[in-house]
């Protein structure tokens, strides 16, 4: 499970990283972040405001876009429980301070979105994460697929691919 959870992980970094070689901008991230009331504006060229890390001090994905103030914490679970920290913390409260503290050190005004994604739609013990369950998720990426056959970047094939392949082993 454990090893499944990283390349969800990777994934979705991939996918939310505009940066990427799938070359649809942040289409992705935006849609996340509009899934969850956040307000983020699609961007289809490449920007170098935009950093996307897997395992960001232990952070799953953490997407950072400096350009429109927006970052967003990513927690994947799939067969495991909220995790603690060796004092007893919630791990997504240790991860919320780590972003808090990643927030103060570019000294901007920066909106923070947490994202608890689980198979069932778990509730964090963090209230300022928000649960999104795995069917919710498959379906946002269902409309990044339909969006993305009006886009025409030079790896449409493959990316319609990795994703498509992706979305089937997520259900």
């Amino acid at each position: 499970y454990s090893a499944h959870e990283i390349r969800t992980s990777r994934m979705i970094r991939w996918l939310m990283d505009a940066n990427e070689t799938h070359q649809v901008g942040n289409l992705f991230a935006q849609k996340l972040i509009l899934s969850v009331g956040g307000k983020y504006s699609y961007e289809a060229l490449n920007n170098n405001k935009v950093q996307s890390t897997a395992e960001y001090q232990n952070i799953d994905i953490f997407y950072r876009d400096l350009s429109q103030g927006v970052c967003v914490a990513v927690e994947v679970k799939q067969h495991a429980k909220e995790g603690t920290t060796s004092n007893n913390e919630s791990q997504l409260n240790k991860y919320e301070k780590i972003v808090k503290s990643w927030i103060e050190t570019v000294n901007e005004n920066i909106q923070a979105y947490y994202i608890f994604l689980t198979p069932l739609e778990t509730e964090p013990t963090n209230k300022n994460w928000i649960a999104i369950g795995y069917e919710k998720f498959i379906g946002l990426i269902e409309e990044f697929l339909s969006d993305l056959k009006h886009h025409n970047p030079p790896n449409k094939c493959d990316t319609l691919k990795i994703v498509t392949d992706f979305k089937e082993d997520l259900q």
